[in-house]
């Protein structure tokens, strides 16, 4: 029976399961496009956004190097110091020094400073002239006005010393004059003139004593042999 249906019915099966077939490859090919387009799009807004890193201002690194540099403290201070000290000058000290840092560095007081007129742990700021008075120096002459001196490369001849009731002139003397001088040998003849070059001429005699060797002792046995020139 089964066999006469099929025979009879054989070529209308056929046909109808190839065009179920037919109808069904045809919409899986028209799916699948709209399918992967959907999933393609559902992937992309679940893909978190991309920032693109912010590119660095061009004057931004020297603005911040600038600034690092004017907040970072100054290492080093310039300080001048005169006035009843062995050794005037300019001096290179660490930042937040106090005054006393400064007077060792200048070699210490010489024998007629006024001590007490110093404070000693007063605090110095850079490029500050500090003047240290010698007993009964007036305040008013205590900081005097700095003068720039322009020394010409010149070669003076300089007229023997003169004498004043048998006194040296100190600041004219040479080397060889100033060894006539009593306990003056020629190394500290020598440290005369090379102070005398390099700080000036001396204001009176007892300026003899910052002279590196010569102390109070030996600066009164000279004070009745030395003069000074106006």
């Amino acid at each position: 029976m089964w066999r006469e249906l099929w025979n009879r019915y054989r070529v209308q099966t056929i046909s109808v399961m190839g065009f179920v077939l037919f109808a069904v490859v045809g919409a899986t090919a028209m799916l699948l496009p709209s399918v992967k387009e959907r999933l393609e799009r559902q992937g992309a807004e679940a893909q978190p956004a991309r920032v693109q890193p912010r590119a660095p201002s061009a004057g931004q690194p020297e603005a911040e190097r600038q600034s690092a540099q004017e907040a970072a403290p100054q290492a080093e201070w310039y300080l001048y110091i005169t006035g009843s000290v062995r050794k005037p000058g300019v001096y290179k000290l660490p930042a937040n020094s106090r005054l006393f840092h400064l007077v060792d560095a200048a070699g210490g007081f010489d024998g007629f400073a006024d001590r007490v007129a110093v404070n000693l742990a007063e605090p110095l700021t850079d490029g500050l002239h500090v003047h240290v008075p010698r007993k009964g120096e007036r305040a008013a002459e205590a900081a005097p006005p700095i003068v720039p001196v322009v020394r010409p490369n010149v070669v003076l001849h300089v007229p023997p010393a003169p004498r004043r009731s048998g006194r040296i002139d100190i600041n004219r003397a040479s080397a060889a004059e100033l060894e006539a001088l009593r306990g003056i040998g020629p190394t500290l003849a020598r440290r005369i003139v090379e102070y005398r070059q390099e700080h000036g001429p001396f204001t009176s005699v007892e300026d003899l004593v910052r002279v590196r060797g010569i102390g109070a002792t030996k600066l009164k046995g000279l004070m009745e042999q030395a003069s000074v020139s106006p």
